[in-house]
């Protein structure tokens, strides 16, 4: 009796772990969910502190805007969201910023008093879609605002 007891709960266990269909690795991810995560790298913000990690929020929100090519909310990350529109930036693919220099050299650029430059290396593939990683340096320039850091400019 125990062991027919014992063998019917194994049989039922063994059963209920296969029929299972959630899918518990993370890495693997069913075709109805959004696969972002799978083409970009973000930054670690909690490698940053105080305005840095702000910017970083900021860089990484850019990722995903990227990532999702949501147009509506690319304009949302400037000052001036008009200056964005109509704007082709979105024919790229930004997949992951490599470094980050807070302390760049900006003495032949146009900063304000309280704006934060930061020099961004990053990959991306031009155009979208496109196998062939490019490598790219810009300067983003940020200007803190009553909705936390935007950004002013972009170099190219």
């Amino acid at each position: 009796m125990k062991k027919s007891l014992l063998y019917l709960i194994a049989v039922a266990l063994i059963v209920v772990g296969c029929s299972s269909n959630k899918n518990t690795n993370p890495s693997i991810k069913d075709d109805a969910q959004n696969d972002v995560t799978n083409t970009t790298t973000y930054l670690n913000e909690e490698d940053y502190m105080g305005e840095e990690q702000e910017i970083v929020q900021v860089l990484n929100r850019y990722l995903t805007i990227f990532a999702e090519n949501n147009v509506t909310a690319y304009g949302e990350l400037y000052v001036d969201p008009k200056s964005m529109e109509n704007h082709d930036d979105l024919g790229k693919e930004v997949i992951e910023i490599t470094n980050l220099d807070f302390n760049p050299d900006v003495s032949d650029l146009d900063v304000g008093a309280n704006d934060k430059v930061v020099e961004v290396s990053k990959k991306q593939k031009v155009p979208r879609g496109d196998s062939n990683i490019v490598e790219d340096k810009q300067m983003f320039c940020f200007t803190e605002t009553n909705e936390g850091w935007k950004i002013n400019w972009i170099s190219d």
